[in-house]
């Protein structure tokens, strides 16, 4: 079954289509990185937001950079479908399916199929989101605090104000 797993596996992401949805992921986030750097270049470092906020899946986005988060969001459920929709139905139009269920069995074929599909979708989506993450940690300063959502949950009056309840380190 592993066998069949990897060799699907392979199969999707050596796609034309997996390959360019792979590129367009890749696109947004060079895209938004270059906007992050172009827009913080010569910023002081109490000025800057932390490199998680500056991710194009960050959903609290706090500067003038969601054009490319609307960009995201409007072309996933495409995206999403692609990498290996188009395979399974490839393989039906050119009926290998057939032979690869009639040499494998139809569980091990489906059921293999499914688990490939999950895992190269999840390998082209997770891919070029963690280049992002990495250029972002590489590139901005780790130490900059700017604009954590819930950065006054630390301050010492909420601290006080919660140090009464049942269970105050959960309120933290």
């Amino acid at each position: 079954m592993l066998k069949i797993i990897k060799h699907q596996t392979s199969f999707i992401l050596r796609q034309n289509m997996s390959l360019a949805v792979f590129f367009v992921l890749l696109s947004i986030v060079f895209l938004n990185f270059r906007s992050n750097v172009l827009a913080f270049q010569g910023s002081d470092i109490i000025e800057m937001y932390h490199p998680a906020k500056l991710l194009a899946l960050s959903y609290d986005q706090v500067y003038n950079n969601m054009d490319i988060m609307l960009l995201l969001i409007q072309l996933y459920p495409i995206l999403i479908v692609c990498p290996a929709g188009f395979t399974l139905l490839s393989e039906k139009k050119r009926k290998t399916d057939c032979v690869l269920i009639a040499r494998i069995g139809g569980t091990q074929y489906y059921l293999g199929k499914i688990i490939a599909a999950f895992f190269a979708t999840m390998i082209v989506f997770t891919v070029p989101f963690l280049i992002e993450f990495g250029l972002n940690c590489v590139s901005f300063s780790l130490a900059a605090s700017g604009d954590f959502v819930d950065l006054n949950r630390y301050s010492p009056d909420y601290i006080e104000l919660t140090s009464n309840y049942m269970f105050p380190a959960l309120f933290i």
